[in-house]
């Protein structure tokens, strides 16, 4: 049985400025998972059109060993890889109050799940294990965050006892970017050096999903030899509700009258709100994607009416793709004679067909590195 423990790489080290953080890690044990954890604080008036949360300010966090990287992604993408990882919604308190402590969490994983007795990161193998964490926090203000209040914390989780020999461990990497162009295909080098047990895309475009920015995804191997999936945007989400199923994001904000939330939530959503008083109920309320258009009425002499007393929404956005991210079908994420042995071929590319130019798209690859 796998005994273990946790232990602070970071605790609540403050941040008041965009900065890139590195701290050694100083652990002799194996680390089977690293959470990162950031508490931000709203500012005194933050207005309608404040859309701030704590995931967007931290554009890159890394293990590295030297020039080695062992894991490098945003934090949108480790969250991202997360609902895949555990199948669930990593922790998201996310409330846009005036002076509220926003609350969020990723996690790397160097196993296939947490205290993995077989996959693990060892320390002893690399001679400088750091963990660095950029962030870009602009200058605070009173309608955005506060100018204090801001804090990242790394908790190691550490394997003690239990566990068997090292089969290796997962390295996530987030290796390209570019921005989609209608109808060309953008074809994207996939590494060959190890077994790949998971691939991720995101296409992050406000109010559009993933399947309306790319509209194939095909893996060509050694050209066309091989072709582990060639398949639609739209029928790839399908796939994806299928395998995960639907969550549920909470987002507080304060509305007047008629506004829009924004969640993290993107394909075949809905939402569901509610407030902090008696003397008005939501009305009208869509969801495009992540963005949720909604109006608050008021009973007047029978009439409704949009409500002009400011009130804090709470709405609760249902959606199958956090981030808007989409998975590739390359095996069971638990049994390691599925996933993909990309060693096997001298040349992998992921081809992506552009279905509209809308915005940003990366690719995260998660090998089983060996060595």
């Amino acid at each position: 049985m796998i005994k273990g423990r946790q232990d602070y790489i970071l605790n609540r080290d403050a941040f008041t400025a965009a900065r890139t953080k590195t701290e050694s890690i100083q652990i002799v044990d194996p680390i089977s998972a690293i959470d990162i954890i950031l508490e931000m604080t709203n500012g005194s008036a933050m207005t309608e059109s404040s859309v701030v949360k704590p995931h967007d300010e931290v554009t890159l966090i890394e293990v590295i060993n030297g020039s080695d990287i062992l894991f490098s992604a945003s934090m949108e993408e480790g969250q991202g890889l997360n609902l895949l990882e555990t199948g669930k919604l990593p922790f998201m308190l996310l409330t846009l109050e005036d002076n509220a402590v926003q609350r969020e969490k990723v996690t790397l994983f160097f196993g296939r799940y947490l205290n993995d007795p077989d996959y693990y990161i060892n320390p002893s193998d690399f001679k400088n294990l750091q963990l660095r964490i950029t962030n870009t926090l602009t200058t605070p203000a009173v309608t955005a965050w506060a100018a204090s209040g801001h804090y990242v914390s790394a908790i190691a989780h550490i394997l003690e006892s239990g566990y068997n020999p090292s089969k290796g461990f997962m390295q996530s990497k987030s290796m390209y970017g570019y921005t989609v162009v209608s109808g060309a295909v953008e074809r994207v080098d996939i590494p060959t050096e190890f077994v790949v047990r998971a691939m991720m895309v995101q296409s992050l475009m406000s109010t559009y999903g993933v399947d309306e920015s790319i509209s194939n995804f095909k893996l060509n191997c050694d050209s066309n030899k091989f072709s582990p999936f060639d398949i639609s945007g739209l029928h790839l989400q399908m796939q994806n509700t299928d395998l995960l199923g639907q969550f549920q994001q909470f987002v507080s904000k304060r509305i007047t009258g008629a506004g829009t939330i924004y969640g993290d939530l993107y394909y075949n959503t809905s939402a569901v709100l509610s407030q902090d008083t008696d003397l008005s109920h939501p009305g009208l309320c869509v969801a495009n994607a992540e963005s949720i258009g909604m109006a608050i009425d008021v009973g007047a002499a029978g009439v409704d009416a949009n409500s002009a007393v400011e009130g804090l929404v709470q709405a609760i956005l249902h959606g199958s793709s956090l981030h808007s991210c989409v998975y590739m079908p390359l095996g069971y994420m638990k049994y390691p004679d599925t996933w993909f042995r990309a060693l096997d071929y001298k040349n992998i590319e992921l081809e992506l067909t552009g279905a509209a130019a809308l915005g940003v798209t990366k690719v995260l690859c998660q090998e089983v590195r060996t060595s």
